[in-house]
């Protein structure tokens, strides 16, 4: 099954890798951008695309990163909760086993 998965993702990744060079190839006119303080003349447009698609997946993962971060500590609390209340019903359950003999 290992294999299957990375087989897969192969394909994938050599899939979009050759739609991204196609889109990069038949988008190659240039064309002048002029951003807020910034003057770009000549840039390629499928530089101009495929920056803002990475700069904008690079963004999300920023913006995403402190909630995965909380989540990942109040799932370590939580765990730490359940040894420590299984701990407790572990020796509960001792006590109350020696009571009945």
């Amino acid at each position: 099954m290992a294999k299957l998965k990375l087989l897969l993702q192969i394909v994938i990744v050599i899939v979009l890798a050759s739609v991204l060079l196609s889109f990069w190839l038949n988008n190659r006119s240039a064309v002048f951008l002029d951003l807020l303080f910034i003057e770009l003349h000549d840039i390629p447009v499928a530089n101009i695309v495929l920056l803002s698609f990475f700069l904008g997946g690079l963004l999300g993962l920023l913006v995403r990163f402190p909630g995965s971060l909380w989540m990942h500590f109040r799932n370590r609390q939580h765990k730490r909760k359940i040894e420590q209340q299984g701990k407790a019903l572990a020796k509960l359950s001792q006590t109350q086993g020696a009571g009945k003999k």
